[in-house]
């Protein structure tokens, strides 16, 4: 949730050069507590790979409860 509704953009993507990004998905907060569910199958084999919360270009706070990042 956030103290605002605000859009807030996750990314899966190469830490390091090039920056390849695997996944994208935006979705909008708001107020009120949402769970979101995201399904991503990853295509190659990479260490050096990041989980991002973009929550730039808004002001207020943002709220992350109980993230999972499971495998199947």
């Amino acid at each position: 949730k956030a103290s605002s509704s605000r859009p807030v953009r996750y990314v899966i993507q190469k830490g390091v050069t090039p920056y390849t990004v695997y996944f994208v998905q935006t979705i909008n907060l708001t107020t009120a507590w949402q769970q979101y569910t995201f399904n991503f199958i990853g295509q190659v084999a990479d260490p050096k790979v990041n989980l991002q919360y973009n929550v730039a270009n808004n002001t207020g706070s943002v709220y992350l409860d109980n993230i999972s990042l499971l495998s199947n």
